[in-house]
């Protein structure tokens, strides 16, 4: 199987003004535009609507992630949540025995 690049999956989904929509808002929060900014961009009346739109970059996450230990001092590790392992979930039965 040949590798699979974003055009070739570009070219067989119909791109919409919509699509565009999505990537702007992603585009504009990746490269530092405020949350209020991109909201009156895609004329969204509530916050939350950026949320569903806009996708933040694991680079985004981890430049934040930085500048956060940063301030909070030397010697911190950070961890984003992509880079976290994910947690074996509880069975029903376990969470009732640890009653939870």
């Amino acid at each position: 199987m040949a590798h699979r690049t974003p055009l070739d999956d570009a070219i067989e989904r119909r791109i919409t003004f919509h699509t565009f929509r999505h990537s702007m808002a992603s585009i504009a929060l990746n490269n530092g535009v405020p949350e209020a900014v991109v909201q009156k961009m895609g004329n969204w009346r509530d916050r939350r609507m950026i949320a569903r739109y806009a996708k933040v970059s694991d680079e985004t996450l981890r430049d934040a992630a930085g500048k956060v230990a940063a301030l909070v001092g030397r010697g911190h590790t950070v961890v984003t949540v992509s880079e976290r392992r994910p947690r074996a979930r509880k069975s029903a039965t376990q969470q009732v025995a640890a009653g939870e």
